[in-house]
C-alpha cells in the first residue's frame, strides 16, 4: 500500500491539543483497517451525536 502525506487543519485550544489529536488520528489509521476508518468517519460526519453516544460505552 502506498503512503501519502496529507495536511489537515485542526481546531484546538492549544498546540499540544492539536498534536495530540493528530497523533491519535495517525495511530488509529495505523492500527485499523482503512475501510473501517472511512465507514466510521462517514457515519460521524452524517451524525455527530454518534460520538457522544459511543463515549457513554467507553
Amino acid at each position: 500500500m502506498n503512503n501519502y502525506k496529507v495536511t489537515i487543519s485542526v481546531a484546538a485550544q492549544s498546540p499540544d491539543e492539536a498534536r495530540q489529536i493528530a497523533g491519535l488520528l495517525q495511530q488509529a489509521l495505523a492500527t485499523s483497517n482503512n475501510a473501517d476508518i472511512v465507514k466510521l468517519l462517514s457515519r460521524v460526519v452524517g451524525n455527530p451525536k454518534l460520538v457522544k453516544t459511543a463515549l457513554k460505552f467507553i
